[in-house]
């Protein structure tokens, strides 16, 4: 019968690649060098399986569909590299030749999921809507005890413009309400985390060192799924012959058994483990407005969206905080109650001066030992009691600010006359701060490094009362010959000289930004102009610009940046991220 299909579905991926190098003696670096050679091979496989069982059907003003279905997935991959330095002659390239194999390493991943899942949906006069799902899924990351999780799901929706009361109100074409509720779940964590490896280590038998294997980490057979609970609400909202459009979600996902590296006693022979741990919270709304402005043979449409997010940290077992480093320059600290990597450093209050200093050269103030006149003014948070103790410590660190912004928004304008038609895509963000830790290279200010012009003007000291008459390092007439100013200060950059502290708040710059992120124009040609070419059916050419311009008052590349990756901890750190490349594309789009 129609209602009832059947459906599989197979597929299988083989991907290989062979990379390989051959340095001759004569240019290999640096002078000296043996010649040397390199032939890695990796190879990709993975094959899928899905079979769904569906029934549809319609009784009166009914309307049901049920889905029954399995899956199966594996991916398996291999991958040998071979180095060796050393070629008698060297006409022959190839590996076998060499005198000396310095590596030679194969290693395997496999990756498996299986799924079995249900969905029933249900409608009533296309009025009242019902879904309800639910999953079983297993994945062979996680340990023997725990490796498959049951996520559920429901939702419900109300087309309130089809209720008898509304049949009156015709400026509105659709009044809908919806909610939904459901589980879903993470295992990002690679292949094999929850084993305990064997690494190759040293030992000393009768003053012999002799190599062998021991456990390497920690293994966690109880390792499972993390899990994020999420509550969604909505509103569809179209107007006026569906010239104004308004789409509202606010959504509450809470994420239990958060996969982490759980600090151990270190008499474990481990710093770390991987398990799970801890709860999040993350709270936002979302907001969508699209506008018809103009119809007919000048078409004119905008869209606005605009999204807030806010997490804390609800829990994380045993220890309410912890602190991360990430290079010796930043911190960040997550902590229950808080969100989550919040940067953590030393708060400046401007520089210390002559005023801060007696006559002695004794600090008046709290300071860093090694600090002196033109340095940065740190603040006194806190002693051991929680009030200022008179001096600067690290139990001076303290919360400084956060890369969570408190606004995304994007805007799209679109024309179209005629067959031509011109969008505009601006994008950015309001609130948050971004932490330019390539300013250990670009904005020390010492020797050696490229600095920024604004050391130019740096606090200077009254060198001559440092060094005597006549003994200002400066070349004063100099610098006035070639027109630079190196007299006057900013007010807010600091001496280089003396002690200043990375850690500090110096570093983060607003994050705060707009882009004008793409421009596309394009050209469609009228049905009469193919007539002659019956085998296409629509032929537009069209340009597009992307990354055309970025307004913000960050000194680096660009404020939306973040060098760690995943790294949940340490996001909006730009250890000199790569510059986003502005770009022209010229293309046609055929249709046959």
């Amino acid at each position: 019968m129609n209602s009832l299909q059947f459906k599989t579905q197979w597929s299988y991926n083989y991907d290989c690649n062979t990379y390989e190098y051959f340095v001759p003696a004569n240019i290999a670096y640096p002078a000296g060098s043996k010649t040397n050679g390199k032939s890695t091979s990796a190879s990709l496989r993975d094959w899928a399986i899905q079979n769904t069982l569906t029934y549809d059907n319609t009784f009166g003003l009914h309307h049901i569909n049920v889905l029954l279905g399995q899956s199966a997935e594996k991916t398996q991959s291999y991958n040998i590299r071979a180095i060796a330095t050393g070629w008698p002659y060297e006409t022959i390239s190839t590996l076998n030749v060499a005198s000396t194999a310095t590596d030679a390493k194969t290693w395997r991943s496999t990756y498996a999921t299986a799924s079995f899942f249900g969905r029933l949906c249900y409608d009533f006069m296309d009025k009242y809507l019902f879904s309800a799902s639910v999953r079983n899924d297993g994945s062979s990351r996680f340990g023997s005890n725990s490796k498959w999780g049951t996520f559920p799901s429901v939702s419900a929706g109300w087309k309130i413009n089809e209720e008898s009361f509304m049949k009156g109100v015709d400026w509105i074409n659709l009044l809908k309400i919806r909610m939904a509720f459901g589980k879903s779940g993470n295992d990002r964590i690679g292949n094999y985390a929850y084993y305990a490896h064997l690494g190759t280590f040293n030992s000393s038998w009768n003053s012999i060192l002799v190599p062998g294997v021991a456990p390497s980490n920690i293994g966690n057979q109880d390792l499972k799924w993390e899990q994020t609970a999420s509550l969604d609400a909505g509103l569809d909202l179209s107007m006026f012959k569906n010239r104004l459009q308004i789409n509202f979600d606010y959504y509450s996902n809470k994420t239990t058994n958060l996969l982490f590296n759980i600090t151990t006693p270190l008499t474990t022979g481990f710093n770390s483990y991987l398990g799970n741990i801890g709860s999040l919270r993350n709270n936002g709304w979302e907001l969508e407005l699209t506008g018809h402005i103009l119809s007919g043979q000048f078409k004119w449409t905008e869209t606005i969206n605009f999204s807030h997010n806010t997490n804390k940290v609800l829990d994380m077992g045993e220890i309410s905080k912890f602190v991360s480093e990430q290079w010796p320059d930043m911190f960040s600290i997550t902590k229950v109650g808080e969100a989550i990597g919040l940067y953590y450093g030393y708060k400046t209050n401007g520089v210390l001066t002559a005023d801060d200093f007696d006559a002695e050269g004794k600090a008046l103030v709290p300071i860093i030992s090694g600090q002196c006149e033109g340095n940065a003014k740190y603040v006194d948070v806190s002693g051991p009691d929680g009030v200022p103790d008179g001096k600067i410590t690290a139990a001076d660190y303290t919360v400084l600010g956060s890369n969570m912004p408190n606004l995304l928004y994007g805007i799209t304008t679109k024309w179209e006359w005629r067959n031509f038609d011109l969008s505009i895509f601006i994008q950015g963000q309001s609130g948050g701060e971004v932490c330019f830790l390539g300013s250990r290279q670009y904005d020390e200010g010492g020797m050696n490094y490229r600095v920024f012009s604004h050391w130019l003007n740096c606090y200077k000291p009254d060198y001559e009362k440092l060094y005597g008459a006549g003994n200002d390092p400066i070349p004063y007439a100099y610098c006035k010959q070639h027109g630079i100013d190196m007299k006057s200060w900013d007010g807010k950059t600091v001496n280089f000289r003396g002690n200043n502290q990375n850690r500090d708040d110096r570093r983060l710059y607003s994050a705060t930004y707009w882009r004008l992120k793409n421009i596309t124009l394009g050209y469609t040609f009228p049905r009469k102009f193919l007539e002659a070419m019956p085998f296409i059916k629509s032929l537009r050419l069209y340009t597009s610009a992307d990354n055309l311009y970025t307004h913000s008052n960050y000194p680096g590349f660009t404020p939306e940046t973040n060098s760690f990756g995943n790294n949940t901890v340490f996001q909006g750190f730009d250890y000199s991220s790569y510059p986003l490349s502005r770009r022209v594309i010229f293309g046609i789009n055929v249709t046959f």
